[in-house]
């Protein structure tokens, strides 16, 4: 039996999908800059807050998909998949930083502590949170001895700004005759 209007559907999403691309392309690398900033910036204010990604488009005030765009753009993943990292970073420092029970960590790092957050803290950063967080406890006694420098917090921003003067220094303006 012949399906009938499977092309037509086809074609129909195709210029749909051709007509959002069309819509959602952005030409001002400069506006793309300002919304990393922003969105960098906001990050850094809500760091213990447990923002997720629509977090960030509602204080834009703009479609998740461009969003995600601006991050996919400049830092190769997802406003989400960047916030998780971002978090695991907080974790990381946090751990190293302060001695205090782990709930305490997960709590101001903006996290929860779920199975997936753990998942991301380990590819990460090839340990396990516990076994990251039991051995900053043994070492916080031999520190206290030798003082060794300190970790600090990550930055969004100062991370945005360094990623923004990477890709600004490769780009290459078109030569004019």
């Amino acid at each position: 039996m012949k399906r009938t209007g499977t092309a037509s559907k086809n074609k129909t999403t195709k210029r749909w999908s051709q007509k959002l691309q069309i819509r959602t392309r952005w030409s001002d690398t400069n506006q793309r800059i300002q919304l990393l900033k922003q969105s960098a910036e906001f990050i850094d204010n809500n760091r213990g807050k447990g923002i997720v990604a629509s977090d960030i488009h509602q204080h834009l005030d703009l479609h998740a998909r461009k969003v995600n765009e601006i991050f996919v753009r400049f830092y190769g993943v997802s406003a989400s998949a960047y916030l998780r990292q971002y978090k695991c970073k907080v974790l990381f420092a946090q751990i190293q930083l302060v001695a205090k029970s782990l709930d305490r960590h997960y709590e101001s790092a903006g996290m929860k502590g779920s199975p997936g957050e753990k998942r991301a803290f380990k590819i990460l950063y090839g340990v396990s949170v516990d076994e990251h967080w039991s051995q900053s406890q043994s070492d916080s006694s031999k520190d206290q001895a030798r003082q060794a420098p300190r970790p600090t917090l990550p930055s969004a921003l100062l991370e945005a700004e360094e990623t923004i003067q990477k890709l600004m220094a490769t780009m290459t303006e078109p030569k004019s005759n």
